[in-house]
């Protein structure tokens, strides 16, 4: 049996012609090492079976009966895959040439890199913002009490609206639309948290993989474009923040003292009352 170099996996929820861009991208872009694409699909309606099966007749495809977030399919598809390196790949994203290569290799390159991330661009080119530091009690009541939006100071810090996207660096997290690590690191961590249905278990991986002795990689001489929100655009603002809300305690649970999950509780419970306003007065426009 070849060796497979890279192991990417998609899981994919209801939008259809953004993951077949996604796919053809791959498949059309040089790349010199070789890979594999596991894609599984969290119970679409949008059609998504019937075009994987017409126009990627031949990838390796799982089809849930449910929507199953993303750290459990994410799991269950890198203990299936073959590759001495594993990329979590966001549904609504563009690789272009040598892309591939060139995060592979800057990971083989430093044994202490845990996960790595590469530029992310906006479908106009400008930069997405895609470095943050950790969660912290502040900076996450502050996005709970929807005060960001009214002063945008007031998570500078968090968000990292400094941060030079062309230096590559280390960092306290990367989005995950483009989540690369070595399967070793994975195997050591054992993986995702699969009580994040979704949101923060990226975050959570990075914070175990710097508390397991490695650092998380900024890589700015890579880029990948990404839609972003193309799944989430799809639920109301009272369900999306009932899931962000329980993945935020999940993670304030295992990486905060108790007072700081209590806290971030409260201000969970406030931020629904703000999401169902917000609902309301949409569904009445």
């Amino acid at each position: 049996m070849n060796k497979i170099d890279l192991s990417i996996i998609i899981v994919s929820w209801n939008v259809r012609e953004l993951l077949r861009e996604c796919l053809l991208s791959i498949q059309n872009s040089k790349q010199d090492l070789s890979y594999e694409i596991i894609v599984i699909d969290n119970a679409s309606t949008d059609n998504t079976r019937e075009m994987l099966e017409q126009d990627f007749p031949n990838l390796d495809v799982e089809y849930n009966k449910v929507n199953e977030g993303l750290a459990k399919p994410w799991n269950r598809a890198a203990e299936k895959s073959k590759g001495e390196y594993l990329l979590f790949l966001n549904d609504d994203t563009k690789i272009f040439d040598h892309v591939l290569d060139k995060c592979v290799t800057e990971l083989k390159s430093d044994n202490n890199i845990g996960v790595l991330g590469c530029k992310i661009k906006n479908p106009d080119n400008s930069i997405q913002l895609s470095v943050r530091r950790f969660p912290t009690v502040w900076n996450q009541a502050v996005i709970l009490s929807k005060l960001h939006n009214i002063f945008p100071s007031l998570i500078r810090s968090y968000m990292m609206t400094d941060f030079d996207y062309n230096k590559s660096q280390n960092v306290d997290q990367v989005m995950g639309a483009f989540f690369l690590l070595p399967r070793t690191v994975f195997e050591k961590i054992n993986g995702f948290d699969e009580e994040f249905f979704i949101w923060f278990e990226e975050v959570d991986v990075c914070r175990r993989v710097y508390d397991a002795g490695y650092v998380v990689r900024y890589f700015a001489d890579a880029s990948i474009i990404h839609y972003g929100g193309a799944s989430f655009s799809q639920r109301r603002p009272l369900k999306l923040q009932k899931m962000f809300n329980k993945s935020l305690k999940i993670y304030f649970k295992k990486h905060h003292h108790k007072v700081a999950w209590i806290f971030i509780s409260l201000a969970c419970f406030k931020s629904l009352i703000l999401a169902w306003v917000i609902d309301l007065f949409r569904l009445k426009k």
